[in-house]
């Protein structure tokens, strides 16, 4: 049986602190993932096959403990994103089929996770502003990721312009 100075002491202790945890940062190997691009198919009078690659400079996960820090830059861990979070991001692309375009966009989406806490399938929405070609753009978009985030089926809407609506495969590494 354990002594009650023992005892007196556990009951004392205080719980493990979160504050010295680091934050997760930019590394080459994080860089080198970032370099798989997702593709995009995007429907309409001058829709097209397209890589792209997004960057998310700012992220709020409130579905992470509360003790942890809930921001992050740059890198995002899929607990934290798909576990219910908000973010802003960036894409940049590449159009290849028909005449080559480019593609810059900037929006805020939203995670919540279903199944798992996120980690087996979560949901998305959110809205975007996007340049493609010469055409500029208001997107709604949803979508749904398996296997920790890393591949996702995102579905935009985009209500004026040629490009009415685009199917994305996504591709996620943090």
């Amino acid at each position: 049986m354990p002594s009650l100075s023992l005892l007196a002491a556990l009951a004392a202790a205080s719980p493990p602190s979160f504050d010295d945890q680091p934050l997760p940062h930019p590394t080459w190997a994080w860089l080198a993932t970032q370099l798989a691009p997702s593709s995009e198919w995007q429907l309409g009078d001058e829709g097209g096959f397209a890589l792209h690659w997004q960057l998310t400079p700012l992220s709020y996960a409130w579905g992470i403990d509360r003790r942890l820090n809930r921001l992050r830059t740059l890198v995002v861990e899929p607990y934290a994103r798909y576990g219910g979070s908000v973010e802003l991001y960036g894409v940049a692309g590449l159009r290849l089929t028909g005449d080559t375009h480019s593609l810059f966009r900037a929006g805020v989406r939203a995670y919540w996770p279903l199944v798992g806490r996120g980690e087996y399938l979560s949901f998305s929405a959110g809205a975007s502003y996007q340049r493609w070609g010469e055409h500029n753009q208001v997107a709604f978009e949803s979508g749904i990721y398996v296997l920790f985030g890393i591949l996702g089926l995102q579905a935009s809407y985009l209500p004026v312009g040629p490009t009415r609506s685009a199917i994305s495969v996504r591709l996620r590494y943090f």
